[in-house]
């Protein structure tokens, strides 16, 4: 929340868990609430080892796509094939939620700043083409990765 009260009246919040807006109801009337989209955290080693049961989905999903494609995993790729893959990805998303056009141009500035802000990014290739990609950042806190990742819905 903005720290002056006066500015209450008006704030838009954004990216808040359900437990921060119950909280905030008892301080202010919200008048309207959307979910639009989620951002996953995860602890590193929770991330890398996948050895929780909520992470049972994942590992599912992972054997399914080592067993099926023959793939490469880079951390750099041609600037070129990773725009052709974000419009291709763009064509395909049905869904534009409030904050789309935000976090695809976010996306965009990202993988052009990538090095003066240590983000990190890794690719995954099928035949010569890209079919994915996952850039973070590391917090200096407890060793957290915020991992955002896009998939390609179609192999064409």
């Amino acid at each position: 929340m903005p720290r002056s009260q006066k500015l209450w009246p008006n704030a838009h919040i954004l990216w808040t868990k359900e437990t921060d807006i119950e909280k905030l109801k008892k301080k202010v009337e919200i008048k309207l609430t959307v979910s639009i989209v989620s951002e996953y955290m995860y602890r590193t080693k929770k991330f890398i080892d996948l050895e929780d049961s909520q992470m049972k989905k994942f590992r599912k999903l992972i054997r399914q796509f080592k067993h099926n494609y023959s793939y490469s995993v880079d951390y750099e790729c041609d600037r070129d094939q990773v725009d052709h893959f974000l419009t291709k990805w763009l064509k395909q998303q049905k869904v534009k939620t409030a904050t789309f056009w935000d976090s695809y141009h976010y996306c965009h500035y990202c993988l052009d700043h990538k090095r003066s802000y240590g983000i990190k990014t890794v690719y995954v290739e099928v035949a010569g083409k890209l079919v994915g990609m996952a850039m973070g950042v590391k917090f200096k806190v407890d060793n957290f990765y915020v991992i955002t990742g896009e998939k390609k819905g179609s192999r064409e």
